[in-house]
């Protein structure tokens, strides 16, 4: 869910708004016994996740992930693509 782009406020996942609606809908997911998941920036930031009820935690950078993804195909089309 893009909270800060549906409401406007692009990349400022700070925002009160922002952080408000992100919090209500954690709450109403973890009371429901929904799992809850999201990405973890920091040490920090992926404990006080852990406390708040998400079950999914996603350690890391998406940039990380998708540069281990597509590191081999560069490789690979240079030596196939001659």
């Amino acid at each position: 869910m893009c909270t800060d782009v549906s409401l406007g406020f692009l990349g400022k996942i700070d925002y009160l708004a922002v952080q408000y609606v992100v919090g209500k809908v954690r709450l109403s997911a973890v009371e429901a016994g929904v799992p809850v998941g999201g990405p973890g920036f920091r040490v920090d930031d992926v404990n006080e996740k852990a406390v708040d009820g998400y079950q999914l935690i996603n350690h890391g950078s998406t940039t990380g992930a998708l540069k281990q993804t597509v590191h081999g195909w560069f490789d690979a089309y240079t030596v196939y693509g001659r």
